[in-house]
């Protein structure tokens, strides 16, 4: 590799590199400082004014310092020419920079301080606090780089620190003040807000004191989510921020044998120097919205992707009961009861456990704040999920039944069989959930599965449970009731037996319709629910290592645990209705019928009135 090659790379790093920044950049930027000064407008918060403070230092950056690097690239760089523009800028953006550093380290402080148990430290945590701080920040970094004013020159052509003396003064100087000591107060007193979370968490609540306790979740709820946005600063800057200083130690502890350096070498350390400053540096500024925007889409998939499913899933689900229902009454057949008790259940779930989901957002969820409530919730959503899915197996069942040639196996399709059925299954998944009862508790804040040993057995028993055994039931004998109904067509029917193969064809109708109906539940269940128990064995066996896990690993997994879990479970039981009405002409045509028949209902009501008046007035 030559040393232009190398020189074309760094060009195209600039070229391209930082302009993706520029413009992902400003948008991030804008959009936080929108989001964050509404937020503010609202409901005044100390921590939320330093964060919007930080948001807006990066955005000035990114269009003052990004804009004059990217310009320098094909063009001569202002700063090269004019030292009063090279000492305004390089003292310009140090301190806007420290600004949003000392802006996060005062937010992580601010956090401690909000979860203090000493009153004193606790009023730091106040707006008119914030707003001081931020004034006090200001002023110190305003002051604080006119070292940079002073020993920065463009004497030598490019705008850099005076050699020497002030240039190893200026290594360490950015070794401490924008290497170590942010990221050592921002870790510290992270910890602290951490430590100070989990004393307020294992306070025991006296009986009966509900308004306590469900302020205190409040504060917990909140907290946590600034913990994961200060945590994924904290990150960002440590993987932006630290390599700056360190090569700038590495650049002046060799400046003395730059002329033995071959011009690889340089050339190397140049990109190198490049892709550290400014690329890693701008990097963080524009991060900002980035970092906090994997808990906001995990909200808005609450808020509106739940919301959404609760509507289509009442109305899906009620047109199916009523279908269901009126042909149960006018022919009772039990692949209908099967599949009926299956709505019903999905029915109950999306009214119980998807409205609380919803409720969660914007209030305090009683799952948090009730043990009894959490651990009924669990287990009821469990037990009526699991209630739908056996209904779906024994549908399956029911039709591999119906057309097998063994009598004996034919006469489990029948109605009173299925309804014997239906009352051993409510039984079962009654009592098989009570594990569930047992072991899942809010003692963290959260309702969750106790850690450990039973944590991994949920997980084995979620991955067999809910996905193995139930898919590979309904695709057995799905596929065994289509081998059925593939050799009862190839059956050779007598010549002149036209009732029977009138009967014949029409069993084959009504199965294959069914068949499709089943099939597109199989595909559904498939979709929805497999990815859950595969989540959660991937989530119990990295619990052991959830220190080490990033911040923005950790926001992701939540993001996935989320679609995974409730989103894709909740869709499946409202996709019943919609499933049907796709993938069966039949069902398709009861659906219209319930329009047709009021309305000619009407038509016969309006034909009988006008009848009888006409009839009297002849009379």
């Amino acid at each position: 590799m030559s040393t232009t090659t190398i020189l074309n790379i760094q060009k195209n790093i600039g070229r391209y590199g930082l302009s993706t920044l520029l413009i992902f950049g400003n948008i991030g930027n804008i959009l936080t400082i929108i989001i964050m000064t509404k937020g503010v407008k609202k409901q005044p918060n100390s921590c939320s004014l330093y964060l919007l403070s930080a948001c807006i230092s990066n955005w000035i950056v990114i269009n003052t310092g990004l804009i004059s690097n990217i310009v320098g690239i094909d063009h001569l760089d202002p700063q090269n020419t004019s030292n009063a523009v090279c000492k305004l800028r390089w003292a310009g953006v140090h301190a806007l920079l420290m600004l949003s550093r000392s802006f996060m380290i005062a937010a992580c402080i601010d956090r401690w301080a909000l979860c203090s148990q000493n009153t004193a430290i606790r009023s730091f945590s106040r707006p008119r606090i914030a707003v001081r701080i931020i004034i006090i920040l200001l002023i110190v970094w305003t002051v604080i780089p006119i070292h940079i004013v002073v020993y920065y020159s463009n004497n030598t052509g490019r705008c850099i620190a005076l050699p020497g003396t002030y240039a190893f003064f200026y290594a360490l100087y950015s070794l401490v003040v924008i290497g170590i000591l942010p990221l050592f107060l921002m870790i510290l007193f992270g910890l602290l807000a951490w430590r100070n979370l989990q004393i307020i968490r294992s306070r025991v609540t006296p009986v009966g004191d509900i308004a306590h306790t469900a302020q205190q979740v409040q504060i917990h709820k909140r907290d946590r989510d600034l913990m994961k946005m200060l945590s994924g600063e904290v990150l960002v800057y440590c993987i932006t921020t630290i390599p700056y200083p360190i090569n700038l130690i590495y650049s002046v502890s060799t400046s003395s044998i730059a002329a033995l350096k071959s011009p690889i070498r340089l050339s190397i350390e140049s990109l190198i120097g490049y892709i550290v400053s400014p690329l890693l540096n701008f990097m963080y500024c524009c991060a900002q919205f980035y970092a906090s925007t994997v808990f906001l889409i995990q909200q808005n998939i609450t808020r509106y992707g739940l919301s959404t499913l609760l509507i289509f899933g009442n109305i899906g689900n009620i047109l199916t009961i009523i279908i269901m229902t009126k042909g149960v009454k006018k022919q009772p057949n039990s692949c209908s009861l099967y599949l009926l008790s299956a709505c019903i259940s999905n029915w109950i779930v999306i009214n119980t456990g998807l409205i609380s989901n919803i409720f969660g957002i914007d209030h305090i969820d009683p799952q948090n704040t009730s043990n009894a409530v959490c651990k009924l919730r669990w287990a009821g959503v469990h037990a009526l999920l699991m209630l739908s899915r056996s209904f779906m197996i024994a549908a399956c069942i029911d039709r591999w039944a119906l057309c097998s040639q063994n009598t004996a196996i034919r006469s489990f399709s029948r109605p009173r069989i299925a309804v014997r059925i239906i009352i051993v299954l409510l039984i079962v998944w009654t009592v098989i959930p009570i594990h569930i009862v047992v072991y899942y508790s809010n003692n963290t804040g959260r309702c969750i599965a106790l850690p450990g040993t039973y944590a991994f057995f949920y997980a084995l028993y979620s991955l067999v449970v809910i996905g193995i055994l139930p898919l590979f039931l309904m695709i057995l004998f799905g596929l065994l009731a289509w081998r059925n109904l593939q050799i009862i067509r190839s059956r050779v029917t007598p010549a002149g037996d036209i009732a029977h193969t009138a009967q014949q064809v029409q069993i084959h109708k009504r199965d294959r319709d069914l068949m499709k109906m089943l099939s597109g539940e199989v595909l559904v269940y498939c979709i929805t629910t497999i990815p859950y128990p595969i989540n959660l064995i991937y989530s119990v066996p990295t619990s052991s290592i959830a220190a080490y896990k990033s911040p923005i690993r950790l926001s992701i997994e939540s993001l996935i645990g989320y679609i995974v879990s409730p989103l894709l479970n909740f869709m499946y039981c409202c996709a019943q209705f919609y499933v049907y009405a796709f993938s069966s002409a039949r069902f398709r045509r009861d659906f219209m019928s319930l329009f047709y028949s009021r309305i000619e209902n009407r038509n016969d009501s309006k034909h009988t009135i006008g009848s009888t008046t006409h009839h009297l007035t002849r009379r």
